[in-house]
């Protein structure tokens, strides 16, 4: 399953978390972190978000590492406490 990529955010996890009217002891976090090409680096991201989380807060981007032509994204997965 691909991760909905309007649903990876670039605020913070409080925020989010303020807005949707909880507290962050309902939440679990996962971080989330890929390397890969720049053209497909949204895809292999949404590759490895959880199934169950709800949003990804706090997106970081690094493009062209050392000249390599590789870029590296992460960010947190809020997952609901059942």
């Amino acid at each position: 399953m691909t991760f909905p990529i309007e649903k990876i955010l670039t605020i913070d996890a409080r925020t989010y978390i303020k807005s949707r009217e909880r507290k962050l002891s309902d939440y679990e976090f996962l971080g989330v972190s890929v390397s890969s090409n720049p053209e497909h680096i949204f895809e292999n991201f949404q590759k490895k978000v959880p199934d169950n989380a709800e949003v990804i807060t706090d997106l970081s981007y690094v493009g062209a590492i050392a000249g390599f032509g590789v870029t590296y994204l992460s960010g947190t997965a809020l997952i609901l406490k059942k």
